[in-house]
């Protein structure tokens, strides 16, 4: 406990009282009615009522006191929060919140407790680091990050409802067949992913980033180039979100610890969209991308903003009979809509036109497309070599 020995109550003064005395909130010991033995988060709220202090001014109090740093409860780690089983955090009144060295950064409102420090250490394996926090913070900590789906309710109800909008997941495979209706009485975690992409869709995104971060995650969405912040949720609901998004995506939820692509497809308000999704294993968490792609675009070069005379220097370049064409900018630049809208144009039963992609993300027709899989053993260089025989014209 970071050097710090137990602090014995003596006689009716309690050590909170002495430690609010010592840093100055009060001018004598506050006198406590609670017998020896109370638990510390009563004693507090006996103090804090009779002696009308507020939990900020006591949690500096008291960690000036044991020369301790006050708790940042919002910067709690999920793999700190699997250390420690939620039955000993609601015995003690502690919330693990990050792992350093050997040590388990635990918050609690008495640091003298040691058999908390005991239990801490038999269950995590570490040795417990104590920051001060007020007992009211560290329920709200333990409700909120080891029982997430209430939080994910709470999110849910605050962002709006999907009332009205119906989204479908369908199954690539069998269309038909495959299509699951979200129920709206589904889980938490799936009422927001839904909500999420739904409100990605009507803003015209063309990009979900879920960024982890050390005091919670942000949900950002990509319109016209620039990603535009949708939402900060804490750590353990975005990983809720994240792991709902990578069972759409058919990815392994339980592999955290490598990079994972997958997709999906879903109808929104009768609108089919396809998904691509990216996961990335960051720092004690995962960060996902969702590339929306909208099933039913048409690709033609006018769509793509380019000037007029732009567009006329192109067509030129499309009617030579050899050559090679670069596409490069930025992530929303219109990239891949000025090479489908290209390959649109000059497409025709006199050509042969074969493409190479990871990924497919649009389907046109009279186009020979290839998935890149390297599980199978199609890559890039295979593609074009097979393509070579395959008499191509573009």
């Amino acid at each position: 406990m970071a050097g710090v020995a137990a602090v014995p109550d003596s006689g009716r003064e309690h050590w909170l009282a002495r430690a609010i005395c010592g840093g100055g909130l009060t001018d004598a010991l506050v006198p406590v009615s609670a017998p020896p033995g109370t638990p510390t988060s009563e004693v507090w709220r006996e103090i804090r009522c009779s002696a009308d202090l507020d939990d900020a001014a006591m949690v500096q109090a008291v960690a000036r006191f044991f020369r301790m740093r006050v708790a940042d409860l919002d910067s709690s780690r999920l793999d700190a929060l699997e250390l420690l089983p939620r039955t000993i955090a609601e015995r003690h009144l502690v919330f693990p919140i990050r792992m350093r060295d050997r040590s388990l950064v635990v918050a609690t409102c008495n640091p003298s407790d040691v058999d908390a420090e005991r239990e801490i250490g038999f269950a995590s394996g570490r040795r417990a680091e104590f920051v001060v926090a007020s007992p009211e913070a560290i329920l709200s900590a333990i409700e909120l990050f080891y029982e997430p789906d209430r939080a994910v309710e709470e999110i849910v109800e605050r962002l709006g409802t999907m009332d009205g909008v119906t989204l479908e997941v369908l199954d690539e495979a069998d269309e038909e067949s495959g299509v699951e209706e979200v129920d709206p009485d589904s889980g938490p975690a799936v009422k927001l992913a839904n909500l999420i992409l739904h409100e990605a869709i009507v803003q015209g995104a063309s990009d979900i980033h879920m960024q982890p971060a050390p005091k919670g995650g942000t949900v950002r969405f990509r319109v016209d180039g620039v990603l535009r912040t949708m939402v900060q949720l804490p750590l353990p609901v975005l990983s809720r979100v994240v792991s709902r998004v990578k069972v759409l995506g058919r990815m392994d939820i339980a592999d955290r610890l490598r990079p994972q692509d997958g997709r999906a497809q879903i109808v929104d308000s009768g609108h089919k969209y396809d998904l691509r999704i990216s996961t990335v294993p960051v720092r004690g968490a995962e960060k996902a991308v969702i590339r929306i792609l909208d099933g039913a675009a048409t690709m033609t070069l006018e769509e793509t903003g380019h000037p007029e005379r732009d567009l006329a220097t192109l067509r030129q370049l499309l009617r030579q009979r050899d050559g090679i064409l670069l596409v490069t900018g930025p992530t929303g630049s219109g990239k891949t809509t000025t090479i489908y809208g290209a390959l649109t144009e000059i497409d025709s039963d006199a050509v042969n036109i074969m493409t190479v992609e990871d990924p497919v993300e649009y389907e046109l027709p009279g186009l020979a497309q290839i998935q890149v899989e390297p599980k199978k053993g199609v890559t890039f260089a295979s593609a074009l070599k097979a393509i070579l025989r395959q008499d191509p014209d573009v």
